[in-house]
């Protein structure tokens, strides 16, 4: 991964005290990319970008960023990767497009000057973020991809506007030094166990929409980041691919099969194209297991796979994992990790996220990323399998929930809400010495009041909504409740585009 930062502002600056400023903005990004650090600040130091480099793509300095267009117009920074890029260079190489080396970031920007930024980013399949001073209209243009993997965070104070791939650079520059925790933000954290985007942890700050695109006046003092939002324009829509698929189905259960083989496979080719090496984390669940076995498929050596073995049998997933990669020959590495390893890391976590997160797997991913980073430069996942394909136990939960409450009347289920726990204590002791072991484990006064709360809500989404949450509404302060416009727009990683296209 790479490290954008950077600032525009209305106000007249000395370019020594920008570049000073933005200096500080990517220090603060060194762990995203350790190979590079360039700037660009224009003379009248009212623009200013900065990138840190981790090198994957054309290692030599025709790579480097902020990278400038052939006509000197477009000035850019950017975040990511273009997957399948050589078709569009082929695309500009047609049009008699010149390129000095061989990095999709050229592709890119070649893309925005010859055929303009949303013709452009509607041909890029990847994961990115953006942005670009554009000399011709004295602007910049942010952008982010359609399921926003790479984050963008956006802060507006007094005449300046600053950005950067994480918050901790944001708040290096002097004037968003005092940033204060959004109180909202903090509500819905304890909500969901985490911020959900546009939010950010501080207020006068915003995660950039996943699948837009905007271009802000350097002149213009925008002192909202709700006016960044209002200005953002989609270029893809996720209701619009869904809507599409359910117009035109696939029945066949072969040929649908054969159509995500032939996706996936297309998909893991295009995410090996790299000047260093790459590898894989493998858990020995499906998806991982998937995607090693086609990497390994298509590689002219042995795949490196990596995992993390536990001391707790409970958790441990590494035997699996061994199993998995014995079979498809790759060269297997270990990080053997205790319940100590772990939670020495937890103090390491508001550094590396900068705002409250509450996933566990944050743990071995970071215990694992750092075993790797001797041996690769970039691993594959299998992570957006669940989001892809439906993998996660609340998505067929909520089917099951949905087919058969419908035959009971919402009352009924707002009384059962009613019942004291005690009285569902005693229900569930006596439920438990007739049920299958199995499921009396599952079986709790906690879970039968969730599930009562939920078949009370008046809709689909309201129930969805309260499936995956951690309080009722009846817990929670009115700013973090679903009804009072909590949520906002969520942005998740998933699986590739070109699999959502095909689904």
């Amino acid at each position: 991964m790479c490290g954008i930062a950077g600032f525009i502002t209305s106000a007249p600056s000395e370019s020594s005290n920008a570049k000073a400023i933005l200096a500080r903005m990517t220090e603060t990004l060194s762990h995203r990319g350790p190979d590079a650090d360039g700037h660009f600040v224009d003379p009248g130091g009212r623009v200013a970008l900065g990138h840190r480099r981790l090198a994957i793509i054309d290692l030599s300095e025709a790579g480097a960023q902020p990278m400038r267009s052939a006509s000197g117009r477009f000035e850019m920074v950017y975040n990511g990767e273009i997957y399948g890029f050589g078709g569009m260079r082929d695309a500009l190489a047609a049009e008699d497009v010149i390129f000095r080396g061989s990095s999709d970031t050229e592709v890119l920007l070649n893309g925005i000057e010859r055929w303009g930024i949303e013709p452009t980013l509607q041909r890029a399949t990847g994961m990115f973020a953006f942005a670009v001073f554009d000399r011709a209209t004295n602007s910049m243009i942010f952008a982010r991809d359609r399921l926003g993997k790479k984050p963008l965070y956006i802060g507006c104070r007094g005449r300046t506007t600053a950005f950067a791939s994480e918050l901790k650079a944001i708040r290096a520059h002097p004037d968003f030094s005092d940033l204060t925790p959004d109180r909202r933000s903090v509500a819905l954290y304890l909500r969901y166990g985490y911020v959900p985007a546009p939010r950010s942890i501080y207020e006068g700050v915003v995660k950039f929409p996943a699948g837009h695109w905007a271009t802000i006046p350097v002149e213009a003092s925008v002192s909202d980041p709700a006016d960044i939002l209002s200005c953002a324009r989609p270029y893809w829509s996720l209701e619009e691919v869904i809507a599409k698929g359910r117009a035109d189905p696939c029945t066949d259960a072969a040929q649908a099969i054969e159509r995500v083989d032939e996706v996936l496979s297309q998909a893991t080719a295009e995410r090996l194209v790299s000047d260093v090496p790459v590898g894989a984390f493998l858990s020995g669940g499906i998806d991982s297991s998937l995607i090693v076995a086609l990497m390994q498929e298509q590689a002219s050596h042995r795949v490196s796979t990596y995992t993390v073995r536990f001391d707790d049998d409970a958790i441990n997933e590494a035997d699996a994992a061994a199993h998995i990669a014995k079979h498809l020959g790759t060269a297997h590495h270990e990080l053997t990790a205790s319940a100590a390893d772990a939670l020495a890391l937890v103090s390491d976590m508001p550094v590396v996220f900068d705002e409250p997160f509450a996933d566990p797997s944050q743990l071995p991913t970071l215990l694992i990323s750092r075993l790797i980073r001797s041996d690769v430069t970039v691993a594959l996942s299998g992570d957006g399998g669940d989001e892809s394909f439906g993998g996660y136990q609340r998505y067929w939960a909520a089917d099951t929930f949905e087919r058969y409450s419908r035959f009971l009347p919402r009352a009924f289920f707002q009384a059962a809400n009613g019942v004291p726990s005690a009285r569902l204590d005693t229900a569930i002791s006596m439920a438990r010495g007739v049920l299958p072991a199995r499921v009396g484990k599952q079986i709790s006064t906690d879970r039968l009041k969730k599930l009562t709360r939920i078949a009370a809500e008046p809709s689909f989404r309201a129930r969805y909504g309260q499936s995956f949450t951690m309080w009722s509404d009846h817990d929670l302060v009115p700013e973090a409740r679903l009804g009072e416009n909590g949520g906002g727009k969520v942005g998740h990683g998933s699986g590739g585009m070109s699999l959502l296209r095909a689904a």
